[in-house]
């Protein structure tokens, strides 16, 4: 099973990500290459777009690469949508993805279904926080 794997749903102007097991170096340099790729379409759709990533399969990574997946997610921020939803399983790997991202429109949660039902809202995202349902 690949690493990571990306969906665009045009009609909702949806990038749906999903993260899967413990990555090396080499396969974060090309999940961020790919990922801003994916991103730089996203921003060419009608608003409001969004972004969820599914990372229940995603391993707690190391040190070094959380490091650069926070440089990454900086550098890409002008490039996420309104909003972005990560959804996490566990309490370390939750504590891990605040670590990494937890901007304006960008919030956690525990489920698919609470995630894309908060993307679908309309209006403006509220600040970020934890949610956990």
């Amino acid at each position: 099973m690949d690493a990571f794997a990306f969906h665009i749903d045009p009609h909702r102007s949806l990038l749906t990500v999903v993260m899967r097991g413990f990555w090396d170096l080499p396969t974060y340099l090309v999940y961020d290459v790919l990922i801003s790729e994916q991103l730089k379409m996203l921003s060419r759709m009608p608003p409001p777009r969004g972004c969820l990533i599914d990372a229940r399969e995603f391993a707690v990574q190391s040190q070094e690469l959380m490091n650069r997946m926070i440089e990454g997610l900086h550098r890409r921020l002008p490039l996420y949508p309104e909003r972005t939803a990560r959804v996490v399983t566990s309490a370390v790997a939750r504590s891990q993805a605040l670590r990494v991202g937890n901007a304006v429109g960008q919030n956690l949660f525990s489920t698919i279904e609470a995630a894309t039902a908060w993307l679908m809202e309309e209006g403006p995202p509220p600040p970020a926080h934890d949610i956990v349902d």
